[in-house]
């Protein structure tokens, strides 16, 4: 197992609510109120931003099922939940339009897609940001655990884990 893998599985571990940054509560609290009523909300913001992380935080407080791609959600036998959660999607209208037609054949009522760009068609979205607070909460996050990289001056999350990213 690479130590990218390794490192993604203990942070997985030990992460709990305490380790969301600033920015991240902010969405979350935005996300749970657009998720009140049934639809979709696009979670969208850069690479290394902490979408995914915080993607894991939201499925694990609402119930949702997590997928890192929607061809995990077509492969799945049964998806029995109030909601889930779509990673690394991409943005155009199309793909929106075909990924909510196959969650409405299931019986989702809620789901986040989570990209990099707005998705261009009408839908709630959040985005999420990363300010230098952000940063310095997750090296501490990360150094409480003992993955401390010293990592230079970084816009993204990633140089954190692994700075050969």
């Amino acid at each position: 197992m690479s130590d990218f893998i390794r490192t993604l599985n203990v942070i997985k571990t030990h992460r709990d609510s305490s380790w969301l940054t600033d920015s991240q509560r902010r969405a979350l609290a935005e996300l749970k109120e657009a998720l009140r009523a049934p639809g979709t909300v696009n979670l969208c913001g850069p690479v290394g931003v902490g979408k995914t992380f915080l993607a894991w935080t939201l499925a694990d407080e609402l119930d949702y099922i997590y997928f890192p791609h929607l061809c995990y959600f077509e492969q799945a036998d049964d998806v029995d939940a109030v909601g889930v959660i779509l990673d690394n999607g991409l943005s155009k209208r199309r793909f929106h339009r075909e990924a909510l037609k196959k969650l409405r054949f299931r019986g989702v009522r809620h789901a986040v897609f989570v990209t990099r760009q707005l998705i261009q068609d009408y839908t709630h979205y959040v985005e999420l940001g990363l300010t230098e607070a952000d940063v310095a909460q997750v090296r501490d996050n990360l150094a409480s655990v003992g993955l401390f990289h010293l990592a230079p001056e970084t816009s993204n999350l990633w140089h954190l884990i692994n700075p050969y990213l």
